[in-house]
Parts: C-alpha cells; sequence; structure tokens
C-alpha cells in the first residue's frame, strides 16, 4: 500500500505539467467534491487519458 501512494505522488508530479501543457485542461466545480467519503466522477469522453486527467483533477487520490 506504501509503494502505490509513493507510486501516485510521482506520478502525479511528473504527469501534472506534461498535460498541463498538451491538454491545457481546466477544473470546473471542484470545490463540489467531498473533501472524505465516496463520490463517482463519469468521463465525458471515451480516451485513454482520461483517467490520467480525472486523477491529475482531483486533490485526493482516485481507485478505479
Amino acid at each position: 500500500m506504501g509503494q502505490s501512494k509513493v507510486l501516485y505522488a510521482i506520478g502525479r508530479g511528473v504527469c501534472t505539467p506534461v498535460f498541463k501543457v498538451l491538454y491545457r485542461y481546466k477544473i470546473i466545480n471542484g470545490r463540489n467534491i467531498p473533501k472524505e467519503g465516496g463520490f463517482i466522477v463519469a468521463s465525458n469522453h471515451i480516451s485513454f487519458s482520461d483517467p490520467v486527467l480525472l486523477g491529475l483533477g482531483q486533490k485526493r487520490r482516485l481507485f478505479f
């Protein structure tokens, strides 16, 4: 479990600048995501980059 937290943090640190430059994504209504407890996120595109962009748009760690 500890290894995956470190890997997630490294992945986020590497992917954030790359995806900001490539996709110029913007988070809208990020305040509506609860700080704790479960929630469902639904992507509106079918792409292999969607899970990465969803993970970068959250303050919390996502589990798929």
